[in-house]
């Protein structure tokens, strides 16, 4: 398992709702002394400091895609505050990239404000146009809203199960709205938070196309050489899909 200065990584899948096929695997830092990754990464953003996670974790990505053959993809959390400071060094590894940039998904994420516009959407633009796909993170809270979305033009629109942006809580006229954007740029859209049986039901009924959460695949520690990680996640949600549908 690669570590680096008390950091690590876990792997989680992101599924296809209707058959369960893996969409890709989301890396997840962890830190060895327990703290709290939330906390830690508002606190890193505050400082100006969320590069040292940001850029270690996507050099992370690319090693470990340039060393398997097989066609997985992998994500990475990207903070706004990142891409402001180490614009021209985030172009570079997009440039170099070792790896089939389509096997990369990068989610910006949602607790920092866009402060330079123009930095944040051209990187998206260039990742996109080197074959990478953008997700947005937690769509609804934090900073995440639809002018995020027009400008950055996702892949992808996470949403939360908590927060006031939240899919649990979120009142239907708002889910029917998100939905019409959504349907209108035909972005997919992932329900995070999946814990139990009803609440991929409800990710169902909602209409969201893939999900992610504790019921869909625990938490695995990325091997150094290779993603096994993965395919014992996409093995253990065959079976749970199999199961749903017999």
């Amino acid at each position: 398992m690669t570590r680096h200065q008390g950091q690590s990584y876990a792997l989680q899948p992101i599924v296809d709702v209707a058959s369960g096929a893996p969409l890709y695997m989301e890396m997840l830092v962890r830190f060895a002394d327990g703290r709290n990754v939330q906390h830690t990464v508002m606190q890193k953003e505050d400082s100006r400091t969320i590069h040292e996670i940001d850029l270690w974790m996507l050099r992370e990505a690319e090693s470990t895609l340039a060393r398997s053959a097989d066609d997985r993809r992998l994500a990475v959390n990207i903070s706004p505050v990142t891409i402001e400071r180490y614009y021209n060094e985030l172009l570079d590894i997009i440039d170099h990239f070792r790896a089939r940039p389509a096997r990369l998904v990068i989610e910006i994420t949602e607790t920092a404000p866009i402060l330079e516009p123009h930095y944040v959407a051209g990187f998206a633009m260039s990742a996109r146009a080197a074959g990478m796909a953008i997700a947005l993170d937690d769509y609804g809270n934090g900073f995440c809203d639809a002018s995020r979305f027009l400008l950055l033009q996702p892949n992808f629109i996470k949403v939360a199960k908590t927060g006031r942006g939240g899919w649990r809580a979120m009142p239907a006229r708002e889910r029917r709205a998100l939905r019409s954007l959504a349907d209108a740029r035909q972005v997919p859209l992932i329900g995070e938070g999946v814990e139990s049986a009803n609440d991929l039901e409800d990710i169902r009924s909602f209409g969201f196309h893939f999900a992610q959460g504790y019921y869909l695949g625990t938490e695995v520690q990325a091997e150094q050489t290779r993603l096994t990680a993965g395919t014992a996640a996409a093995q253990s949600i065959g079976k749970l899909f199999a199961s749903q549908l017999t």
